[in-house]
């Protein structure tokens, strides 16, 4: 009696140990309309779908006075570029929202820092998605930052796919793909799907891959490719309009 007891137990333990489902859950349940709250509303949701599950927002304004993070596999799905936005409001250094989570995307949102004036406030970007793998922004706004999407930290940016999104009054640089690799050349960043994307004020260059020491004489060749399954998969890059940038 007492072993089957004891299996019995085991199986419950075992049970109660799966993870959870992926679910669908709304931002708006979470978030109190205070930009103070909204990174830990954020977080809240994200726990709350779990990872694969989606975080569907509405058509507003999510206003926040600090970094936002992502630490979850989920999607983001808002009601339009236009329409449902992050917005960080405070002049502090660092991004309007950081991936911490691999296959995280961002879809039908726009993101804005705020920044009008580049040397105004601090650095401020868009999304950094610190080297994590397979990211996706898809159909969405970069607005108002120095920096629209970044690697962050000097890392890969493997499987970052950005597609039908605009990158509008930015500062600087709309897309940076950065590595710390003393021996630059072949530079490594990953592979990289950008389509059918729309780079307009884009500041000083519309998109940037460059490595630690800034010295780009000594880049010759970049590696956008991916050891996968066997065999090398390459970057696509086709479809892209840019204008109004200085490089």
């Amino acid at each position: 009696m007492k072993s089957k007891i004891a299996i019995a137990a085991g199986m419950c333990l075992a049970i109660l140990s799966l993870p959870l489902t992926a679910a669908t859950v709304s931002l708006d349940s979470y978030w109190n309309g205070n930009a103070a709250t909204l990174k830990q509303s954020l977080i809240d949701a994200c726990v709350a779908a779990g990872n694969g599950g989606r975080i569907n927002l509405s058509a507003r304004t999510y206003t926040t006075d600090k970094e936002l993070v992502v630490n979850r596999s989920v999607r983001i799905v808002g009601q339009g570029r236009w329409s449902s936005f992050f917005k960080r409001t405070d002049t502090a250094w660092g991004p309007v929202i950081k991936c911490q989570a691999n296959g995280i995307e961002f879809n039908s949102l726009g993101v804005d820092g705020n920044i009008n004036t580049p040397g105004v406030q601090a650095d401020r970007f868009g999304i950094i998605t610190d080297g994590k793998v397979n990211i996706k922004v898809l159909n969405s706004l970069l607005y108002r930052v120095n920096y629209g999407i970044f690697n962050g930290g000097g890392k890969g940016s493997n499987g970052l796919k950005i597609d039908s999104t605009h990158f509008l009054s930015n500062h600087y640089y709309s897309l940076w793909l950065w590595s710390i690799d003393a021996q630059p050349s072949p530079l490594w960043v990953g592979r990289l799907e950008f389509t059918n994307n729309y780079i307009k004020n884009g500041g000083l260059m519309g998109v940037n891959i460059d490595y630690g020491n800034e010295n780009r004489s000594l880049l010759n060749s970049v590696d956008m490719s991916a050891f996968i399954n066997g065999g090398y998969l390459r970057s696509l890059i086709q479809g892209n309009y840019i204008e109004q940038v200085n490089e």
